[in-house]
């Protein structure tokens, strides 16, 4: 039970670090985050001196090709992160063409499950 605790206990520490590599492998040049944020499983109170469990990630960012290809690239970046082995449940918060730099891109949020 002790060797289970420690696995665990070194799986929480690192995992901040774990999904800021796999982000980075599986993002593509076009795509430039803007925030990225692992989320704590609600009703467990970091305070109170209880374990706290990460249960998601949301990614914000923009996606820069022609205006015709942006929902195409969203969409090979969302399946991207669903074949990744830390990421599962990938949806879209929100997303909405907006003009940057005289240029349009696509801006989104997406949310996704940690593990399998």
């Amino acid at each position: 039970k002790l060797q289970r605790d420690a696995v665990r206990q070194y799986a929480q520490k690192y995992l901040g670090v774990a999904v800021i590599g796999e982000i980075s492998d599986t993002t593509p040049e076009n795509v430039r985050l803007i925030n990225l944020r692992l989320r704590q499983a609600a009703g467990s109170p970091a305070a109170a001196g209880q374990k706290t469990e990460h249960n998601g990630l949301v990614l914000e960012g923009i996606i820069f090709n022609k205006k015709d290809m942006l929902e195409s690239d969203l969409t090979q970046y969302i399946l991207k992160l669903e074949n990744s082995p830390l990421f599962n449940t990938v949806s879209v918060q929100n997303k909405n063409i907006v003009n940057f730099d005289k240029k349009d891109v696509i801006h989104f949020v997406l949310s996704a499950k940690l593990g399998s």
